[in-house]
């Protein structure tokens, strides 16, 4: 009887062992992807950042390619602020380029392109209302993208 009794006291006493092991795998796993997750956040988020911060200064470098051209600069001028606009393309093609690595998000990334892409094009107004349209286009793109990434980078 006493060793049927310390059979069975050894025995839940080792099923008590083997269920907290299993506990606490699943109570470390389950810290670790939350960890991994606040990461990845982050990671986006600076991603984010990078790409806005990039685009509002072509916003400013492509504004300033149009003034130039409506005022008559010279072509050193023109080009030399083509070559800078040139340079923050190159940054802006980065930032996306690694937003697209980080997230699967379609709506995301369908927003950024638009973004991206309008941005591109504002040098392109032949006169001041269309730079001011353009302008306002590029807001409106860059507020709608803000909102379709916040989520992404918010717990």
């Amino acid at each position: 009887m006493e060793l049927a009794s310390s059979i069975t006291t050894g025995v839940i006493g080792l099923l008590g062992i083997l269920i907290g092991v299993r506990v606490q795998d699943r109570s470390t796993g389950r810290r670790e992807r939350l960890a991994q997750q606040t990461q990845q956040r982050a990671e986006l988020r600076d991603v984010i950042v990078k790409l806005l911060s990039s685009l509002a200064a072509m916003r400013r470098l492509q504004n300033a390619r149009s003034v130039l051209r409506e005022s008559g600069a010279s072509e050193a001028e023109q080009e030399a602020a083509k070559t800078d606009a040139l340079k923050a393309r190159t940054t802006v093609g980065e930032a996306l380029t690694e937003l697209q690595l980080l997230t699967d998000n379609p709506r995301v990334l369908e927003l950024a392109d638009t973004l991206v892409d309008i941005t591109f094009t504002l040098h392109e107004a032949p006169d001041r209302a269309d730079r001011d349209r353009r302008g306002h286009l590029a807001r409106a793109a860059h507020n709608t993208f803000v909102a379709a990434a916040r989520p992404l980078v918010r717990a």
